[in-house]
This record gives structure tokens, sequence and C-alpha cells, in this order.
């Protein structure tokens, strides 16, 4: 791992994976501040920002994700977090590549 990418996994991922979530489930942080465990439904392009969307559901519940940055309840992987933590503090606010960030750190261990 580059000094640079240390620095990224240092700042975009204070907190480690919960090793409770399954694979393939996010949390969010819903409009209502609320963390809510997801798994991924649709993958597709957002051509208006030229990035990729998500339509996730909710895990409990089964129902679709309503709240999101889309307008049609799409979330980008900047909203999903792999710890309540991180989450709650919006960690990586913007950044969509903290998974490869993760892989990287958790390669290291």
């Amino acid at each position: 791992m580059t000094e640079r990418e240390r620095l990224m996994v240092e700042t975009y991922l204070p907190n480690r994976r919960d090793p409770n979530l399954p694979e393939g489930e996010y949390y969010i942080l819903d409009n209502n501040e609320r963390i809510q465990q997801v798994y991924i439904s649709n993958i597709y392009p957002d051509m208006e920002h030229d990035s990729t969307t998500y339509g996730v559901i909710l895990s409990k519940t089964g129902k679709r994700y309503r709240g999101g940055s889309g307008y049609d309840g799409s979330v980008h992987m900047y909203d999903l977090y792999d710890n309540k933590e991180d989450c709650r503090n919006w960690a990586h606010g913007v950044y969509d590549g903290w998974e490869q960030l993760r892989a990287l750190q958790e390669g290291e261990q």
C-alpha cells in the first residue's frame, strides 16, 4: 500500500468492517438519520453525473429504499457503509472508491 493509499484508508475508513454484517449487505443512513441495513437490487448508470447508481432493498422488510441521493430512490456507493459508526458519521462522504480501499486495508492484515 502506498503512503497516499494509507492516508486515504485512515481518512475514509476510520473503523473496521462490521463482522456481523452479511456479505453483500450494507448500512445506509435514511432521511430520519436512522441506520438501515440494505442490499443492492439494481445497478445502473447515472448518465447525468457520469457515475453509477444503485437501487437498494431494506434487508429486514424486503421493501425498496425510497430515500437516497436520487429522485427515484437510487443511491451512490458513497451512501453505503460496511459498519454503523462510519455510516452514522458519513465517514467517506462522496468517495465511491471506498470498497477498493477496504480491500487494500484488509489485505495488509
